[in-house]
């Protein structure tokens, strides 16, 4: 039995391996656009709806697959909670001391408070309890529902006074 002969006699030409599929978009300056973008509280739709931006699917397939870009999408998403937090202050400490104006930052207010809670990962849940620490229980999502509720509180008593 002879070996199979390639072009000129020389040995077997195997084509090179394809790789499947689309190419993927991912480049650092796209994660670096993803993160500022996510940590200015932007909703990944919104992102992945702009020009040159990948998919949802493909974003989140980024976030499960590739390990640097799930610490930047997580540490993103803590950024957008202080953001959206702060937008909340903002809101809290502008409002006129009138109905309208209590009743349009409430309104405002609970957007938020109900774009927080979204914003809430569900790959993780609450953070585990450690002896000495039961004072101290804090995970993003119910620490800013807090503060947001305080902030609901100060504009509440506001519009009593």
């Amino acid at each position: 039995m002879t070996a199979p002969v390639g072009h000129n006699g020389g040995p077997p030409i195997d084509p090179p391996a394809r790789k499947r599929g689309r190419p993927s978009l991912y480049t650092p300056e796209v994660a670096a656009i993803i993160w500022h973008r996510l940590a200015e509280a932007e909703s990944l739709a919104s992102i992945c709806r702009g020009p040159g931006m990948p998919s949802k699917s493909a974003m989140l397939s980024w976030v499960r697959h590739r390990p640097e870009f799930r610490r930047q999408y997580d540490q993103a998403r803590v950024l957008a909670t202080h953001t959206v937090g702060d937008d909340v202050l903002a809101i809290a400490e502008n409002v006129q001391n009138t109905p309208g104006a209590i009743k349009e930052a409430r309104r405002l207010i609970d957007a938020k408070k109900w774009h927080l809670a979204r914003m809430a990962p569900k790959r993780r849940g609450p953070r585990p309890v450690v002896e000495g620490e039961a004072a101290n229980i804090r995970t993003n999502t119910h620490e800013g529902a807090r503060v947001m509720g305080c902030y609901v509180e100060t504009i509440r008593r506001a519009g009593n006074e």
